[in-house]
C-alpha cells in the first residue's frame, strides 16, 4: 500500500511545472535581496534602479512563461 502511495506522489510531482515554479522563486529571491539592499545599503542601490531592474527580470520571466505555454499548446 505504501509503495502505491509513493508512486502516486511521484507521478503528481512529475506533472508539476517545475520551470515555472523555479522562475517565480528566482523573482521572489531577487525582490527580497534587492529590497534589502535598497533598505540597508542606501548607497549601493537606489530605489529607481531596483524597480527598473526588477521589472526587467519580471518581464523576462513572463516571456519565458509565455514561450513555455505556446510550446505546450503546440504539443497538444
Amino acid at each position: 500500500m505504501k509503495l502505491d502511495s509513493l508512486v502516486k506522489l511521484a507521478n503528481a510531482l512529475d506533472k508539476l511545472p517545475w520551470g515555472t515554479i523555479l522562475a517565480g522563486l528566482i523573482v521572489v529571491i531577487a525582490a527580497v535581496v534587492g529590497g534589502a539592499a535598497v533598505i540597508i545599503g542606501k548607497s549601493s542601490l537606489n530605489f529607481d534602479s531596483y524597480v527598473n531592474d526588477l521589472s526587467k527580470l519580471a518581464i523576462g520571466v513572463g516571456l519565458v512563461a509565455v514561450g513555455r505555454g505556446i510550446h505546450k499548446a503546440g504539443q497538444g
